[in-house]
């Protein structure tokens, strides 16, 4: 997360955006578990989760992160077959989403909410689902593989997901020349490399989420670096068509020349600082 309030500023609308959709998917969804529990079900549920809590870490907005974490491993529980959705556990998923939504639309429309209140309840639902499910709950219960959810979900995330935000990225390369262009690409690719590398741990993806490490430093050492932002957009496309290509184990590597731009960065920070 960046401690620039400038960078948070230009990245504010985009989370706003994004997490308003996550947030509706994540009703959606819940309203329809009931009636129509499949592993892909859980699974989106588990993915908008684990994307909210990423995106929320890079505007600094720590409450909606734990609650959507403590969601995330609800989710995951989810994926044992044992588990009932009877109307006590049903109930609980609504208030648990509800912790959610109260201080994310508070923040979205300016208002606030009694953040001590909100941790507190969200730590009582997982107390609860503890109590009524006993060792079913599980929340280190394992994603179920492409096979057994009948879809490649690391397919279906970087065709849609990752896709998507990468064409966000490189249409705003295009509008980079001015300072005002160079600031908004900043601030978009600061949030999607946040998001990229939370994706790539949860999809175990080392060399993805390397390539997101180091664009994160290269950003912090020199936010207005066109050249570095353009290449990391590179590297990213080319990791994307790995993956899509077939790697499950490595998600690319940083290019030489994204690493060179952010060893030279580094350089002259040090540099100045020593100046």
């Amino acid at each position: 997360m960046s401690s620039d309030p400038a960078l948070r500023e230009e990245a504010f609308p985009y989370f706003a955006n994004e997490a308003t959709d996550l947030l509706q998917n994540i009703e959606q969804d819940l309203l329809s578990l009931r009636e129509d529990r499949t592993s892909a079900r859980v699974h989106s549920l588990m993915r908008y989760s684990h994307t909210l809590k990423g995106a929320a870490a890079t505007v600094g907005l720590e409450t909606v992160k734990h609650v959507a974490h403590v969601l995330e491993d609800v989710f995951r529980a989810l994926y044992n077959p044992d588990i009932e959705i009877d109307d006590e556990v049903e109930a609980l998923l609504f208030e648990g989403y509800d912790c959610l939504r109260m201080p994310l639309m508070a923040e979205l429309q300016g208002g606030s909410v009694d953040e001590s209140d909100i941790f507190n309840r969200a730590a009582a639902i997982i107390s609860r689902l503890q109590e009524k499910l006993g060792d079913l709950f599980d929340r280190e219960t394992p994603i179920p593989t492409a096979q057994e959810l009948g879809f490649d979900v690391v397919k279906s995330m970087f065709e849609v997901g990752v896709e998507q935000r990468l064409n966000s990225l490189e249409a705003l390369v295009g509008a980079s020349a001015t300072e005002a262009g160079r600031a908004e690409l900043a601030a978009q690719l600061q949030i999607t490399c946040e998001v990229f590398q939370g994706l790539a741990e949860s999809l175990q993806l080392p060399g993805f989420g390397e390539i997101a490490q180091v664009t994160l430093a290269g950003l912090a050492a020199q936010p207005g670096n066109r050249a570095l932002m353009e290449q990391a957009c590179v590297d990213l496309r080319a990791a994307q068509q790995l993956v899509l290509g077939g790697d499950r184990q490595e998600g690319g590597r940083p290019s030489p020349a994204l690493l060179a731009l952010v060893a030279a960065g580094a350089d002259q920070a040090v540099n100045h600082g020593g100046a």
